[in-house]
């Protein structure tokens, strides 16, 4: 994740100019770049910048304030790229640390993560001869898998949480959702890391023209709620139940 002072000064911009709900918070921004970063093709700033601001050009009081958000954004990805080609880049996350606040920080990381995957997803998901030491069949499936579940509540993506539903499945609803979400997160800093070397390993490998973006049934996190708050679902219902995302 970004240093602590790449994230103040990411903080600062975003709270200055007041965002709204449909742009990207900073820890989605921060697994957005990291995405972006690592992606072997070079996706241009002018296509992957606009998608933080949901597409539209946020209110500026100066040209030298649209500057600055170019400068901050532009920073935080040197500062990934820069790590991952000189192969130090790692998903520093202590597990042992996680609490309520964190945990939530770590589903909009991997979700801003995921969106970024998502606009080169034909590369993620080409088939190729590609092995871990600890996945032998379809390592980068699997890691995109766990994001899927943890972004989208998809536990179909992954056979070893059906595993789990079997083994509990005498206990309450509650007990069970936070049983997988403990397997999720605890599963996310090994997915992560598949996902880079697949990176490093697929640079020089032919890349498919066409993309093929995930899709899932789930509700989306920036569509209106479905409870008819008129609220965003990640703002709203997928917040609920003591403050985690159970929905």
């Amino acid at each position: 994740m970004l240093p602590h002072s790449l994230t103040n000064k990411l903080t600062t911009l975003f709270t200055q100019l007041d965002l709204g709900e449909e742009c990207f918070n900073v820890a989605e921004t921060d697994g957005f770049i990291y995405a972006i970063a690592i992606t072997p093709e070079t996706i241009p700033p002018k296509e992957w910048i606009p998608t933080i601001f949901d597409n539209k050009i946020p209110k500026l009081n100066s040209p030298e304030e649209g500057d600055k958000i170019m400068g901050t954004l532009m920073e935080c990805y040197q500062s990934y790229h820069k790590k991952q080609s000189n192969d130090t880049l790692t998903f520093d996350v202590d597990l042992n640390q996680i609490n309520s606040q964190t945990f939530n920080e770590l589903i909009d990381w991997s979700w801003g993560f995921l969106t970024a995957l998502n606009l080169r997803m034909s590369f993620w998901t080409e088939k190729s001869d590609f092995k871990t030491k600890d996945l032998e069949e379809n390592p980068v499936r699997n890691s995109l898998g766990v994001l899927k579940a943890l972004v989208y509540r998809d536990y179909d993506a992954i056979p070893e949480i059906k595993q789990i539903v079997e083994k509990y499945k005498e206990e309450s609803e509650e007990k069970l959702k936070t049983r997988i979400l403990i397997e999720l997160i605890a599963a996310l800093p090994q997915a992560i890391k598949i996902i880079q070397e697949y990176a490093k390993y697929g640079i020089n490998s032919k890349r498919p023209k066409v993309t093929q973006p995930i899709t899932s049934n789930k509700k989306g996190r920036n569509e209106p709620c479905p409870c008819g708050s008129g609220k965003k679902y990640k703002k709203c219902c997928m917040l609920k139940k003591d403050g985690q995302y159970l929905h």
